[in-house]
């Protein structure tokens, strides 16, 4: 028997406080930018992806800019697979990995993102807001970050509380998962991570 075993698979960035992705020029509500090296592209732009759960990975791309890492949380809605990368390290992927070990993962899941000062995201399920599982006065077995000195200036080392928080949820979350969706070739368009010297993260 002779089967089609590929799936529609989208791939989605982190782009000024919004979730996006790649389009032609000529698709309808797609937004011009100016990417960091200069070139025009189009995307389409959202504030929430909604799924099923079906990994995570700790994810590296290199290119002739370098090599850039990231956290890609794939969702699964329906026949639809959703890559969504965000920058290892960052207040995006930590507003997720934080929450995600109190999410029912039987059930879809709001990812959800804003923007004010910086980026932030957060997760929703049944129409409630799910609360992170490690917070600055019941932090747990979380590693604090580091402060460190690099150029003179003052910066913080999570080494530490990141490989914490992606070993935890891969030996308490994604081992309960029944399907996982494998690493099947991701080619999203890397994005740099956020330069951690400018800001003021909480711990």
């Amino acid at each position: 028997m002779l089967e089609n075993t590929s799936e529609n698979r989208t791939y989605v960035s982190v782009v000024d406080g919004k979730f996006t992705i790649r389009a032609e020029k000529s698709t309808p509500k797609a937004k011009e930018r100016q990417n960091k090296n200069g070139a025009t592209v189009y995307e389409l732009q959202f504030d929430t992806i909604t799924g099923m759960l079906e990994n995570i990975l700790d994810h590296k791309t290199e290119n002739q800019f370098g090599t850039f890492r990231n956290i890609v949380f794939i969702m699964r809605d329906k026949d639809e697979l959703y890559s969504v990368s965000t920058p290892y390290s960052s207040r995006e992927s930590k507003g997720i990995l934080m929450r995600i070990p109190n999410v029912d993962i039987t059930k879809p899941f709001k990812l959800k993102i804003a923007k004010k000062d910086h980026a932030f995201t957060w997760i929703t399920q049944n129409e409630v807001t799910i609360p992170s599982k490690w917070t600055r006065e019941c932090p747990g077995d979380l590693p604090q970050m580091i402060e460190i000195e690099i150029k003179g200036k003052r910066a913080f080392d999570d080494t530490d509380q990141m490989k914490y928080l992606f070993d935890y949820i891969q030996q308490n979350v994604i081992s309960k998962i029944p399907s996982q969706s494998p690493d099947q070739g991701f080619n999203s368009p890397a994005l740099p991570p956020p330069d951690l010297m400018n800001e003021d993260l909480p711990y």
